[in-house]
């Protein structure tokens, strides 16, 4: 088995990790113990598709993209939205059912130009 590093030198990756690491405490710091995990689930959800866009060039598949490039594929939108909600110790949504083909996010997220987002029908 052969590893290649796509990041370059280990301080680049280092630096890479280090600024994933901070874009996510942000993220997790939009939440707290006094909400339920289905306003969490809503505010991560909200996050995800008012910051990064759909990537129509289909280049990012990844939840790096979505997350630091805000650009991304259905698969990174999930990607990115189920490490999230891991760590907030929040199962997957029943519609993700294990896939990584997030239809209710996809539904949010803004394809057109200018980007016009749309929110889930529960938002109140």
């Amino acid at each position: 088995m052969r590893i290649t590093n796509t990041f370059g030198t280990p301080e680049e990756t280092k630096q890479i990790f280090n600024a994933v690491d901070e874009k996510l405490a942000s993220i997790y710091k939009l939440v707290n113990n006094s909400m339920t995990d289905e306003q969490k689930v809503l505010v991560i959800h909200d996050y995800l598709v008012s910051h990064a866009e759909y990537d129509l060039n289909y280049k990012n598949y990844t939840s790096y993209g979505v997350l630091m490039d805000g650009r991304g594929v259905c698969q990174s939108y999930a990607l990115a939205y189920m490490y999230i909600l891991n760590h907030l110790g929040i199962e997957n949504p029943p519609w993700l059912n294990g896939s990584v083909q997030p239809w209710g996010i996809l539904m949010d997220v803004p394809l057109a130009v200018p980007p016009i987002l749309c929110y889930h029908k529960t938002r109140k």
